[in-house]
């Protein structure tokens, strides 16, 4: 029977499995949201950082005025 546009329907996969263990992509999921996690803390400490240093230039400069 067609499938589409010509095409006959797959009777088998279309790929070999991964033979990846779900073990292994939980590990590599659970070091990837670590890794995540540690980036997001390190932008938001930035950020901070970055607001409170402009804070800190703006009172030096307006109290050389």
């Amino acid at each position: 029977m067609p499938a589409f546009a010509g095409h006959t329907v797959a009777t088998e996969f279309d790929r070999e499995p991964a033979y990846v263990s779900i073990a292994e992509i939980a590990e590599a999921n659970a070091f990837n949201a670590n890794v995540c996690y540690q980036w997001r803390e390190q932008a938001l400490g930035l950020k901070a950082f970055y607001k409170q240093l402009q804070h800190t230039q703006a009172c030096h400069s307006s109290s050389h005025d």
